[in-house]
């Protein structure tokens, strides 16, 4: 015999694990259903016998300036620190990518191009046309 539910979710990755606990918070009750012999959908990792993180379906990053999620979140796990740092090599010197208003400018000045709105020397915006 099936127990009543109030709500069925299906699938157990970010968005039908957060919409479950939520409402399971706010007293329903909610069965999940998810096709894998896993949860997490496709943010889930498993441990190598090195004992190196690997995830299976491929790096997932969360990134937010909000505190109250972030606060959120944080009920749930532990989230490990990254920052990322994306570099390309432009003409032998390596720089931020995408390119950065400040290489615009060195550029513009390394190759005597003139603007007369000004622009590209200082941090005014263009005018609006």
């Amino acid at each position: 015999m099936t127990a009543h539910v109030d709500y069925v979710v299906v699938g157990s990755g970010l968005t039908g694990a957060t919409i479950a606990r939520v409402l399971h918070d706010a007293g329903w009750r909610v069965q999940v259903l998810e096709r894998r012999a896993h949860l997490g959908g496709n943010v889930h990792e498993h441990r190598h016998p090195s004992g190196i993180r690997i995830h299976t379906y491929g790096p997932h990053y969360f990134r937010t300036n909000s505190e109250e999620l972030w606060a959120f979140v944080n009920r749930f796990g532990a989230f490990h620190p990254f920052v990322a740092e994306v570099r390309t090599e432009v003409e032998g010197a390596v720089e931020a990518w995408p390119v950065t208003a400040d290489y615009i400018r060195r550029v513009a000045v390394r190759r005597g191009v003139r603007n007369s709105l000004g622009y590209l020397r200082t941090s005014r915006k263009p005018p609006s046309l």
